[in-house]
């Protein structure tokens, strides 16, 4: 009885000792639990079972794969009809996009729920990952090219900025792969599982589809530039090619007229020229330029082109006067 006193007394002690330290921790836990989406419990998870594993084999890795899973009408079937073919060349090239990894993919699995399409890499050779904390862990090349899709669908949805992908053949593979879900009236959800446990996921909804078309929105600038070298080429159309300099690599300009306009100013080939011209340029929203074209304006005389010269002139005049005026000159 006395044992059991003095075990029930050393347990209060203790708690009473540790007890502010208790509730922080219960604290910043159920803190911690709140603010993690299902995401963040599936990395949980999968790091436990990692961190398990590993206390048994430091060699241990988790199953590595791309899933897809496919919402919709379309999609509520036991089986892959064969128009979604057309989903798996656009999801290739997209992931293996920016890579000279060889990071073909391959079906490995399909399970319901509506549609979950389970791909891994072909060639699984691993590549050291290393941690801060923990042996390094093996992950084959498809890990990081499958976290820049992952990225670069997530911009997409949310309607961020993606110039950065302008060059990349990335762009072109979720432009395809987005024409077919919208054609499928279906909508995806894109999870990579990784062997480190991480998890990455975005969703290409309705939403992220109208971004990527409009992304091909274009905008019309004006700008005017001046023109001068020769000519070497009239056409009847209203078309009179000027070219600057006299090597081959020199720039030339094809510059549009009105039909009218260029057959009242008589040039003829081999006539030195200086125009004033107008720069339409078409923009789309990652700054491609789509087309530009070159319409005359008015020709420049020399007082217009001294006029063009004067604020650069100035310039250099108020520099120097500033010079000789400095505070502490004579």
């Amino acid at each position: 009885m006395s044992l059991r006193k003095s075990t029930s007394a050393w347990r209060k002690r203790i708690v009473a000792e540790h007890a502010l330290a208790i509730e922080k921790a219960v604290t910043v836990d159920e803190q911690n639990a709140l603010t993690l989406d299902d995401l963040g419990w599936e990395r949980v998870e999968r790091g436990q079972w990692l961190e398990v594993a590993q206390s048994y084999d430091p060699g241990a890795s988790l199953a590595e794969e791309l899933c897809v899973r496919l919402v919709g009408d379309t999609a509520v079937s036991s089986g892959l009809r064969l128009d979604w073919e057309g989903l798996l060349r656009p999801l290739q090239d997209a992931v293996s996009a920016g890579t000279s990894e060889d990071v073909s993919l391959e079906l490995s699995g399909f399970s319901k729920g509506s549609s979950v399409l389970h791909f891994r890499a072909v060639k699984r050779g691993p590549v050291d990952l290393m941690t801060d904390q923990g042996p390094a862990v093996q992950e084959t090349p498809l890990a990081a090219p499958a976290r820049r899709f992952i990225d670069f669908v997530d911009a997409v949805e949310h309607e961020r900025d993606v110039r950065m992908y302008s060059k990349s053949p990335m762009l072109g593979g979720v432009e395809r792969l987005s024409d077919e879900l919208s054609r499928l009236d279906l909508v995806a959800d894109f999870r990579f599982y990784a062997r480190s446990g991480d998890v990455r996921g975005a969703k290409l909804t309705s939403r992220g589809m109208d971004y990527v078309k409009a992304l091909h929105e274009s905008d019309e600038t004006t700008d005017t530039i001046p023109v001068s070298g020769r000519i070497t080429e009239l056409r009847e159309s209203g078309h009179a090619k000027v070219k600057q300099g006299v090597t081959r690599n020199s720039p030339a300009y094809d510059v549009h007229f009105d039909a009218q306009t260029l057959t009242a100013m008589r040039l003829v080939l081999g006539q030195s020229v200086n125009w004033q011209v107008a720069v339409i340029s078409t923009k789309d929203k990652l700054d491609r330029v789509q087309s530009t074209r070159y319409e005359f304006r008015r020709v420049l005389s020399n007082t217009d082109q001294l006029e063009l010269e004067l604020p650069a002139a100035a310039r250099s005049i108020r520099t120097q006067r500033d010079d000789v005026l400095r505070p502490g000159s004579d």
